[in-house]
């Protein structure tokens, strides 16, 4: 059984690359600066990590032609792709298998089907879900319905299990209550469509529990820290910044000039399917200040999922991940420039099928992007940047807005 990598009328035009991450100093990012792009990351866990030290490698789709040193142009999504670049692919990425499939969407499809991990490690991480999906910047690459007692559902129950045991050894450390991971197991029965539990826990003894749905937070005290008399448990992760509830408004915001923030909710959500959503407001506009909600963050590390809504010509609108504390760009879109002193709700989803969606004003920006690299992660949060003292800085804002929302899958797709 293969992915179906069909297309159509109406499908817009991409033009695909492979080539090499670009550190800007700051994040890791496409190689051509400017133009918005979608890219699906082939990179490690240790490469992700580093902070310019090893680039590696990731097919990086544009809205127009582009031209940059390294990269190797593959062509549109239906495109034949000639043997030789076959050949280059498999040896930039030290393949051991041959790439089959002919077409640039079939070969792209291929290497998160066949050649990826269950379980991001040494390799880019194996997409999954019962309806596999493979996605850019809102264009269906490829599907594939997985059934049970295949090829395709054995290794999306090993990257379960891994994700299982991940959880089941955090509660071991107290970072979850002491049932958690019998209540993160019933969310997976339930978003994977699984009868038997023992088919990811492989122990009769850890046996499902009624999980949560629903968490707000209305930032109800005034403080120079949000570690505590919050609605839920908040920890500020970062050493050079400063975050405050300023009084009057509920309002969470950076108090220092050039600071950057990264607030992690410590509430435990019922899976990592799930999203984050906060109302946002920048009081100067600024070049590139930012905000944005988090989702599948880590319980002991800096690695999330992130959308940023950011003052800053051609990429107002970022999918980002971050991992062990570093950047890199998944998605960008073209958007307005936020408008200072104006109100953005903005929301960030994860699914089951390993895509991501960001909506502003409950308009998606960016949907349903691929990247099943971060999973099992179950905390959301927000990231602020503010770029001169006293202005350039956003609120997270909830007198009468939900900032932290999550429910199970069934809730909300």
């Amino acid at each position: 059984m293969g992915p179906d990598c069909g297309g159509g009328r109406g499908v817009k035009v991409q033009h695909i690359y492979m080539g090499q991450w670009r550190w800007t100093g700051e994040a890791w990012s496409s190689p051509v600066a400017g133009i918005p792009f979608g890219a699906f990351d082939l990179r490690s866990v240790a490469a992700c990590s580093s902070r310019g030290l090893s680039d590696g490698y990731g097919i990086f789709v544009y809205p127009q032609p582009v031209h940059s040193p390294g990269l190797v142009y593959l062509g549109e999504r239906h495109a034949t792709v000639l043997a030789t670049r076959k050949a280059t692919i498999k040896t930039a990425l030290g393949l051991g298998e041959n790439i089959v499939a002919s077409t640039v969407g079939g070969v792209v499809a291929e290497l998160f089907l066949q050649h990826a991990e269950p379980k991001w490690n040494l390799r880019w991480g194996r997409l999954r879900g019962r309806n596999w999906q493979l996605s850019c910047l809102g264009e269906v690459w490829a599907t594939e319905q997985i059934a049970d007692k295949t090829p395709e559902w054995a290794y999306v129950l090993e990257a379960l299990r891994a994700d299982y045991q991940k959880v089941k050894a955090e509660v071991a450390l107290q970072l979850f209550p002491s049932d958690y991971h019998r209540r993160y197991l019933q969310a997976l029965l339930e978003q994977y469509r699984i009868s038997n539990y023992e088919d990811i826990t492989l122990d009769s003894r850890d046996s499902p529990l009624p999980h949560g749905t629903t968490y707000t937070e209305t930032w109800p005290t005034v403080s120079t820290t949000i570690s505590s008399g919050q609605d839920q448990a908040w920890t500020e992760l970062t050493n050079d910044a400063e975050v405050a509830l300023v009084g009057g408004v509920n309002r969470l915001r950076n108090v220092t000039a050039d600071s950057f923030s990264q607030c992690r909710c410590e509430t435990a959500l019922a899976s990592d399917v799930h999203f984050c959503q906060g109302t946002m407001r920048i009081t100067v506009a600024e070049n590139g200040t930012f905000a944005g909600p988090c989702t599948r963050w880590a319980a002991a590390a800096q690695t999330c999922y992130v959308f940023e809504y950011r003052n800053n010509a051609a990429e107002e609108i970022l999918l980002e991940k971050l991992v062990a504390g570093v950047e890199t760009a998944l998605a960008t879109f073209d958007d307005d420039t936020p408008v200072a002193n104006t109100d953005y709700v903005l929301r960030l989803t994860s699914k089951s099928n390993s895509t991501h969606t960001c909506a502003r004003d409950g308009v998606n920006k960016i949907t349903n992007h691929s990247n099943a690299d971060i999973t099992g992660n179950v905390r959301c949060g927000a990231l602020v940047r503010g770029m001169a003292a006293g202005r350039g800085n956003w609120h997270l804002v909830s007198a009468e807005d939900t900032a932290v929302e999550t429910a199970p899958f069934f809730a909300l797709f």
